[in-house]
């Protein structure tokens, strides 16, 4: 995962206080990036925060292993995990329980409220968020964090709205700008559909102005090919960083994901960078 990350630049700059968002267009997968970042923080003694919405611990252990590292050796030492939907099914559960047998109920609040589609359930999901990151923090000071957030789109599945999703990037974007050594990135995937109807796209669009840097991973405009599996775009909005590393404005790449490594092309060649 070196080139990638060599590619996409967070070797070369300390990212604290930095906000990654990393855009998944559809029939693309992203996830190669996700991977790197965190192959990253190993290598750099970096502590990973997961918030998982779309991908499991189990799918980043085993991904590791293929790339020569153990991530549940190190779960609640150098990687952290919030899995909400597995909170949210053991709420379910529980309730369902309670409504067979009343009487034995152990009447405990639900973490998450998933039928309170609304402003309370997103500050329950970013609080427990916020506690994780802080509580990584305590009595280390100095300790740099990566918050990720995999993958935001599916919080529209819900039923929460444009405007509560925007508040729960607000919440944890303010934590992060106070909050010093902490990195927000955020992976969210767009469809093909007009923006106007399409929140998951609107979203992602008002990502994009404020993200620190910006990797877009396409599919093949052309379709399927052999040799390569998609486009990424990378874009930094600092011009000072990129008149320093003699970056353009748009960086991009052809990909090709192996089993175990992830290849990158210069476009219209065939020759690995």
């Amino acid at each position: 995962m070196e080139e990638v990350r060599e590619a996409i630049g967070i070797d070369k700059v300390d990212m604290s206080g930095n906000f990654i968002f990393i855009e998944e267009q559809h029939n693309a997968d992203a996830n190669f990036v996700l991977h790197a970042i965190t192959s990253h923080c190993r290598d750099t003694n970096k502590i990973v925060c997961f918030a998982l919405f779309h991908n499991t611990f189990g799918h980043f252990h085993n991904v590791g292993m293929k790339l020569g590292y153990n991530l549940r050796k190190e779960l609640n030492s150098s990687v952290r995990i919030v899995e909400p939907l597995k909170i949210i099914s053991k709420n379910i559960h529980r309730e369902n329980k309670a409504y067979a047998a009343p009487q034995v109920t152990d009447n405990k609040l639900p973490e998450f409220d998933i039928k309170n589609k609304s402003s309370h359930l997103v500050k329950q999901l970013a609080q427990i968020i916020k506690d994780e990151c802080i509580s990584i923090k305590k009595g280390l000071i100095n300790q740099k964090v990566y918050l990720i957030i995999d993958d935001l789109s599916h919080l529209f599945d819900f039923g929460l709205s444009f405007q509560d999703i925007w508040l729960f990037i607000r919440y944890l974007r303010s934590f992060v700008n106070f909050e010093p050594h902490l990195t927000f990135c955020i992976a969210s995937h767009v469809y093909k559909a007009a923006q106007e109807v399409c929140h998951p796209n609107i979203t992602a669009i008002c990502l994009r102005h404020f993200a620190d840097l910006v990797i877009n991973v396409q599919p093949l405009e052309t379709g399927f090919s052999k040799n390569v599996s998609g486009k990424m775009i990378v874009n930094w909005k600092s011009q000072q960083q990129r008149l320093k590393f003699k970056w353009s404005e748009e960086m991009i790449y052809l990909f090709k994901l192996l089993d175990r490594q992830v290849k990158l092309f210069a476009p219209g060649s065939s020759h690995i960078m």
